[in-house]
């Protein structure tokens, strides 16, 4: 893994909290915040949004109180499916359409979940 040279670090996590890859996630996150000196967004999708209401959560919300560097979004639609109401903050619903904004023109992509299970 390549440290990023600005603010435009995006880790997409798809795997559930309880799942193998779900469970690095966290770690994933700490390691690229060591190596950067910029903004990361952690990108909750599909299965990983439970991250938001997992017990999981709470481990999510110090490290984003410590460091502020960390985004923690939410899409939106699969809350949605999965959830009632809002994520609480410091998580926020967001769009894969903002997803792809970033991700074109991000120094580091990173996919947790699904593709790096297989």
């Amino acid at each position: 893994m390549q440290a990023a040279s600005n603010d435009n670090s995006i880790v997409l996590i798809r795997a559930a909290p309880e799942s193998d890859a779900g469970q690095r996630s966290l770690a994933k996150v700490v390691a690229i915040l060591q190596q950067c000196s910029g903004r990361v967004v952690a990108f909750f999708h599909g299965d990983g949004v439970s991250h938001a209401a997992a017990p999981q959560c709470k481990a999510w919300k110090r490290l984003a109180e410590h460091e502020h560097r960390l985004v923690l979004e939410v899409c939106s639609a699969s809350w949605q499916r999965r959830h009632t109401g809002g994520p609480d903050a410091p998580f926020v619903c967001s769009s894969l359409v903002q997803f792809w904004h970033r991700a074109s023109s991000g120094d580091l992509v990173l996919t947790v979940g699904a593709a790096d299970e297989e």
